[in-house]
């Protein structure tokens, strides 16, 4: 059912405001999840780590480039 609601919004949000918004919204969600993993006491690898950091940077880059 998630999926079902989720991508119709996500496509209708292109439609509307174009792509750059809608994908720095789903660019966040890995980052996010790692964080409230950590939260409830999973293990962060150093790897893990570098991924969320890339991902974070890659979203500052291109939000300073618009």
């Amino acid at each position: 059912m998630g999926v079902g609601v989720a991508l119709p919004l996500y496509y209708y949000a292109i439609a509307e405001i174009g792509i750059t918004i809608p994908t720095l919204a789903i660019s966040i969600g890995p980052p996010a999840s790692q964080f409230a993993s950590w939260l409830v006491g999973e293990r962060v690898t150093k790897r893990d780590l570098a991924g969320s950091l890339l991902v974070v940077l890659g979203l500052v880059l291109s939000i300073i480039g618009r």
